[in-house]
């Protein structure tokens, strides 16, 4: 996957000679944790609201006297947009940071990458595993493998940790579906391989 998927919207960026307080309340009218310092238009630190905490709030700097180049991470980690996301991750692993600027070839910022991004690309990918899933083993690849019931449904969907939408089926097979929950914690390793059986 590009990472080019992270650079849909524009990079705030400050200069390294601004003042915490600044780039404090520039942060807070945009409602983000961090800013990318520039100078001469490439990337030459980074500034988070971790960085404020521990070393303006913590140490008992004046905001107003203290500039961003004083207390941002010089030289931070950061990726091209031409790379792999598994590149990405092994990044933030090795470097122990939760957010990386996205740089052309010129050391450009075009972009920024957080955790929390990788998080809700993650939970993007589980939803649609669990589709996948679902129409592989519940719908069947042809007329000649008939659908497994929504009490399997709801069994396997239960494993993926995904609720699954009930299908419009008899008052006895939902009745049976209620049942099977209502004993899930007691016999999960039971029932498991009743379905691994079954299907």
């Amino acid at each position: 996957m590009s990472l080019q998927k992270f650079c849909q919207w524009p990079v705030v960026t400050i200069a390294p000679e601004m003042m915490i307080a600044d780039a404090c309340e520039m942060m807070w009218e945009k409602n983000i944790g961090s800013v990318v310092a520039v100078d001469a238009g490439k990337v030459c630190g980074m500034l988070t609201d971790r960085d404020v905490a521990l070393k303006v709030v913590r140490e008992r700097k004046d905001p107003r006297q203290t500039t961003v180049r004083e207390i941002m991470t010089a030289n931070p980690a950061c990726i091209r947009v031409d790379k792999a996301l598994s590149e990405l991750t092994t990044l933030m692993r090795q470097h122990h940071v939760r957010r990386v600027p996205i740089v052309d070839d010129h050391n450009r910022p075009l972009g920024i990458v957080s955790f929390d991004d990788l998080l809700s690309l993650l939970s993007e990918e589980m939803s649609d595993m669990r589709q996948t899933v679902t129409e592989a083993f519940f719908r069947g690849r042809s007329d000649k493998q008939p659908a497994v019931s929504s009490l399997h449904n709801y069994w396997w969907s239960a494993a993926l940790f995904v609720p699954a939408p009930l299908e419009e089926d008899s008052a006895q097979e939902q009745a049976q579906v209620d049942a099977f929950y209502r004993k899930l914690p007691d016999q999960k390793q039971y029932e498991w391989s009743l379905l691994c059986e079954s299907i």
